[in-house]
């Protein structure tokens, strides 16, 4: 080892004296490797198994949660939705849009609750979306989010519709079958009229969710025009980018006629803040596992501090200061912290990405050993790693650890060299 004396006390020696922090630290970490092993590697393997479950079990309820939201913004409630005066020039309107820089795709659009029903079943609820009839080609994010199970994807006439898997089947309607709308509209003297209009089904599509695909279906707006001839359309906004939604929103009101302009996080709210309420509290669950790792650490690093008694008194003898021998004993637990967290993205990345994978082989041999199955293992979970979040969880991790570091060796502030070597 080199002595301190050589190098802390030269004038202007901080870049000595830093090297011989880091020389001497790193020399505890690797050297005796086999005791090191018992020192080190439970914590170690404890950080990286910790942040393994964590990118996995975040990654998996990002997707799931992305997923669910791009169904609904795409299919239901868009990236805005925006509610203009009677009278608006609608084609000024569109133009004005399509030349803010922000928008993919505008259109009008129509909602109405109402009760669809076969000869088969009894009637279900439904909501009815009134859309243009060359949305299922112009929308790609429409198009991408929503599957044709069977039939195309068709409402050029009034007479036609499109359901929901899961809303077809609960009224035992196929392609080409005739089903009946029952819907509260609006009429010229009194203002709700029952009406009733028979359909022909085009087509069943599916999103994979199935509170929305048991209650969705599609019609030709002008149907519901003429159901609530009172009712102005509103428009329906796909951006470019929907991270620049507040730019957007800022042009959009600059339209003489715009009343207001919703985007989806709004008319989302609730669930939005329920999804991210749910994130943050499993993140502070799977968190009290580093918490459990940084008292090992603290307790490892005691030991280690216990036993090196001797060689604290002699280097502090010899000139080291009491800063620098809690930094060479700090980066014991910075040294921890960093092999952790890096197995741990690694793997943990690795394993997130190919969950669907593991599981599958998972439940082969499980089936192969009991003879039974799980659709758990067959099913295709999505995964979405968002990398801020495995920085700020990383950063945390080496926070903890740098804490527990501090505290297990705040003692050698009181230790006394000369009695050290005394007992010695």
């Amino acid at each position: 080892m080199v002595e301190p004396s050589r190098i802390l006390n030269l004038p202007g020696s901080r870049v000595s004296a830093l090297q011989w922090i880091l020389f001497t630290s790193f020399k505890y970490f690797t050297a005796g490797y086999k005791k090191k092993f018992r020192f080190a590697s439970m914590s170690i393997i404890g950080i990286a198994v910790g942040l393994i479950a964590v990118i996995v079990i975040i990654g998996i309820m990002n997707g799931l949660q992305q997923g669910y939201l791009n169904d609904l913004i795409e299919i239901e409630s868009y990236h805005a939705r925006i509610t203009v005066e009677p009278g608006t020039d609608s084609e000024k309107f569109h133009k004005f849009l399509k030349d803010t820089g922000y928008v993919q795709y505008s259109f009008e659009f129509m909602e109405l609750e109402g009760v669809i029903r076969s000869s088969y079943v009894e009637p279900q609820p439904c909501l009815i979306k009134g859309l243009p009839a060359e949305v299922y080609d112009s929308d790609l994010g429409f198009k991408e989010e929503l599957s044709v199970v069977s039939g195309n994807f068709a409402i050029d006439s009034l007479d036609q519709i499109v359901l929901g898997r899961n809303l077809a089947v609960n009224i035992g309607a196929g392609v080409n079958s005739l089903v009946e709308l029952l819907v509260i509209g609006e009429g010229k003297t009194i203002n709700f009229v029952p009406l009733k209009k028979q359909m022909s089904v085009m087509a069943k599509v599916g999103t994979g969710y199935p509170e929305i695909d048991s209650l969705l279906c599609f019609v030709n707006i002008s149907l519901l025009k003429k159901m609530l001839p009172k009712t102005i359309p509103r428009i329906g906004i796909k951006l470019i980018d929907k991270d620049k939604i507040h730019a957007f929103i800022d042009e959009a009101e600059k339209f003489n006629g715009v009343i207001v302009v919703e985007s989806w996080k709004e008319i989302n709210k609730s669930l939005y803040s329920a999804l991210m309420l749910e994130k943050y509290s499993m993140f502070i669950i799977l968190f009290l596992v580093f918490l459990v790792v940084s008292i090992n650490i603290k307790n490892s690093i005691e030991r280690l501090v216990f036993s090196k008694k001797k060689d604290i008194g002699i280097m502090a003898a010899v000139g080291a200061s009491e800063i620098n021998l809690v930094a060479v004993f700090i980066l014991q637990g910075i040294y921890i912290a960093f092999f952790g967290i890096v197995f741990g993205l690694v793997f943990g990345i690795l394993a997130a990405n190919n969950v669907n994978l593991i599981l599958s082989s998972l439940g082969s041999v499980i089936k192969m050993l009991t003879g039974s199955s799980s659709i758990f293992f067959n099913y295709s979970f999505p995964v979405r790693i968002i990398p801020t979040e495995l920085v700020f969880l990383s950063l945390g991790i080496l926070i903890l650890s740098l804490g527990a570091s501090w505290i297990a060796v705040k003692k050698i502030m009181k230790f006394e060299p000369v009695r050290i070597l005394h007992y010695e």
